[in-house]
């Protein structure tokens, strides 16, 4: 799925579920008087034990969808207004477990990563059969009879070397990106065919290494941000 309608889709599923927890704030799962601790003991005794833990869970689970769209609103203003520093913000502003979750759902930086090491190259050329030299009749000394020799092949021009496109060495990511989707297109783009995981996996971890000085947590590859150079390693 591209950003948008992916971004669509996570900014309206928190939306809908705050607004469906917050309907649900009624009777025994109304929330305690948040602006008055004085009466959070008299809400607690008008409550069951169990309703009153409900309506508490409730009540988490609605600040967290809430806190959650407003640290991926933060994200999606700095994507589309290419902040650095806002993306920086918004995962100051977040727990570690938050900040994967926001990128894991607005697909910022999100990168699989796979347990092969092998890596097929391209796929070989093929063939070319040099066509058989020429042959023409002699005569032999001792009995004149004509006897087919070959002739000697004559040197012909060098094979004119296949044109072929240079290589990029710099990417410059674009929301939607990963370094593991870049490492994949990189290859497509060269090889001409589609690539597998076990081909992508040693190009990516070079990728990462190449760029780990330029992360913006050199611990955490899946962290990248629009906008962002990197530079590409040499093509296996």
């Amino acid at each position: 799925m591209s950003r948008a309608p992916r971004t669509g889709l996570w900014l309206a599923g928190l939306v809908a579920a705050g607004v469906a927890l917050r309907l649900t704030a009624t009777g025994d799962l109304a929330a305690p008087p948040l602006s008055s601790p004085g009466g959070w003991v008299d809400w607690v005794d008008a409550r069951e034990p169990v309703a009153a833990a409900v309506a508490l869970a409730r009540l988490v689970a609605e600040l967290t969808i809430w806190y959650v769209l407003a640290v991926s609103a933060l994200h999606v203003v700095a994507a589309a207004l290419r902040l650095t520093g806002a993306h920086r913000l918004a995962d100051a502003l977040s727990l570690p477990a938050v900040a994967r979750l926001v990128r894991a759902g607005l697909g910022v930086g999100v990168a699989a990563a796979s347990s092969l090491t092998a890596a097929d190259g391209p796929p070989a050329g093929s063939a070319v059969m040099a066509p058989a030299p020429a042959a023409t009749a002699v005569l032999a000394p001792s009995t004149g009879t004509a006897v087919m020799r070959p002739l000697p092949a004559e040197p012909g021009p060098p094979p004119a070397p296949l044109p072929a496109a240079a290589a990029p060495t710099t990417w410059t990511v674009e929301p939607g990106d990963s370094l593991w989707s870049i490492a994949e297109e990189v290859l497509a783009d060269a090889w001409h065919r589609p690539v597998a995981d076990r081909d992508v996996d040693p190009y990516w971890r070079a990728l990462v290494e190449r760029n780990r000085a330029r992360l913006v947590d050199p611990a955490d590859p899946d962290l990248i941000h629009p906008g962002q150079v990197l530079e590409l390693p040499p093509l296996p």
